[in-house]
């Protein structure tokens, strides 16, 4: 799985499949979110499919960071400066 996001709707974003549409069972499908919930009634579906893969350990978020939504400044700051790799997740506490 590859999620490629941007600040800007303008700007391009470029990703080289070249070694991942070649490898063997390899498929490569394109989401745009707004399309997909316009093309379908609910995402109820996915979302507990999703749901389920998390909770049997067989869906990795790269959740890298996770803080209080009370103080989301270091969250929001370390998103907006790119210095985490991964998701960030703000707890509700």
């Amino acid at each position: 799985m590859v999620i490629l996001a941007t600040q800007d709707g303008d700007e391009t974003v470029s990703f080289r499949a070249k070694r991942f549409d070649r490898a063997r069972g390899a498929t490569i499908y394109t989401l745009n979110l707004p399309d997909e919930l316009a093309s379908y009634a609910s995402a109820a579906s996915d979302l507990a499919c999703l749901c389920a893969l998390a909770a049997g350990g067989r869906l990795d978020g790269q959740v890298e960071l996770e803080w209080s939504w009370r103080r989301p400044g270091l969250a929001i700051d370390a998103l907006l400066n790119r210095r985490i790799g991964g998701k960030a997740v703000l707890h509700i506490d």
